[in-house]
């Protein structure tokens, strides 16, 4: 099942996709570059289009989005193993919060395009037809 987007509407098409990214998770994180970030460093900012995946494996992360009349809403994430802007690269639209370093961070980015070229290998017996 897929996590709670902290800002945004998930449609049953990217619950589809995030369920196919799931099942191949290893085989994405060996394409993966492994990057750490020191504490109050920033992933990705609020605004800014998705160029890969980061996939979460120490630290945690404060995720903040700016709300007109409400203000600033801050979540924080700290699973291992944890994608981030996994629904935002599908949907193809902005980020919705930027993601800041609440300690020190590791995580492995994959590119767009080794996401892409994924969800553009068809399942077992079925067509693929994500993008």
């Amino acid at each position: 099942m897929a996590p709670e987007d902290p800002c945004c509407q998930i449609s049953s098409y990217e619950k589809r996709v995030f369920a196919k990214i799931q099942g191949r998770m290893s085989s994405l994180a060996a394409a993966g570059q492994r990057l750490c970030y020191q504490q109050s460093q920033v992933l990705f900012y609020e605004g800014h289009d998705p160029c890969g995946l980061h996939l979460l494996e120490r630290g945690s992360i404060l995720l903040c989005s700016h709300r007109p009349l409400v203000g600033e809403i801050c979540q924080s994430v700290s699973s291992s193993s944890q994608p981030l802007g996994l629904f935002h690269l599908i949907a193809g639209t902005p980020y919705c919060a930027t993601a800041t370093a609440a300690t020190e961070v590791e995580v492995i980015f994959i590119p767009k395009a080794v996401v892409v070229q994924l969800l553009a290998e068809p399942d077992k017996g079925r067509q693929a037809s994500y993008f």
